[in-house]
């Protein structure tokens, strides 16, 4: 997707990674450079170490993990929201 800061692949999960790589790959193929790779929940299924292994010179980072949500559930809803932006 073409924004006001330039394209921008958006996936709000990442489980194997290979749908997040594709959007990548379709990104570099049309001439832009990633910079960054940001999900909401990381599902802890492999998917971050491999593109981390596939981009290993950016920032590959998820909001929350899977095994966070446990935990979140029974927290106070500010510290939630500080977990989010920290």
């Amino acid at each position: 997707q073409l924004g006001t800061g330039g394209p921008r692949a958006k996936h709000d999960v990442i489980t194997s990674g290979g749908s997040t790589q594709r959007a990548c790959i379709e990104l570099e193929d049309a001439g832009y450079q990633v910079v960054c790779i940001l999900a909401v929940v990381d599902r802890e299924a492999g998917g971050m170490q491999a593109l981390r292994s596939r981009y290993p010179n950016i920032p590959v980072r998820a909001l929350f993990t899977k095994s966070d949500f446990p935990r979140l559930a029974t927290s106070n809803p500010a510290d939630v929201a500080r977990r989010a932006v920290a």
